[in-house]
């Protein structure tokens, strides 16, 4: 299901479950290193690699999930860290959906970490 759909649904009072504003800080996913952060309301996380190969797969994967959901979070690459920001930017707040981004992210994450040098 596309974001724009769910938005749309939202926004006309249909949630599916999918989109849901947090009201509790902080909203952290269980056993993870992000951040909950204010003004906006957002997860942040920066991700650390030891060498360009796990750095490049990881780059790769989350841009296509992404691409898959149609949720693009806020993504600084330097040079061996990447910082990632996530949130529902029409609602300026963190949902659900950001939640489970933030699961999907790390799971790559763990993948990335065995990636051998090219």
């Amino acid at each position: 299901m596309r974001v724009a759909h769910i938005m749309n649904e939202y926004f006309k009072g249909k949630n599916n479950g999918l989109l849901v504003e947090t009201n509790n800080l902080p909203v952290i996913p269980v056993e993870s290193k992000w951040t909950t952060l204010s003004d906006p309301e957002r997860l942040e996380r920066q991700f650390n690699f030891s060498d360009f190969s796990q750095l490049h797969f990881f780059v790769t994967e989350i841009l296509q999930l992404m691409d898959e959901v149609g949720h693009h979070a806020v993504v600084l690459i330097d040079h061996e860290s990447i910082l990632v920001r996530l949130f529902t930017k029409t609602l300026a707040r963190v949902t659900e959906l950001d939640l489970e981004m933030a699961k999907q992210m790390d799971a790559i994450y763990r993948d990335a970490k065995d990636v051998r040098k090219l």
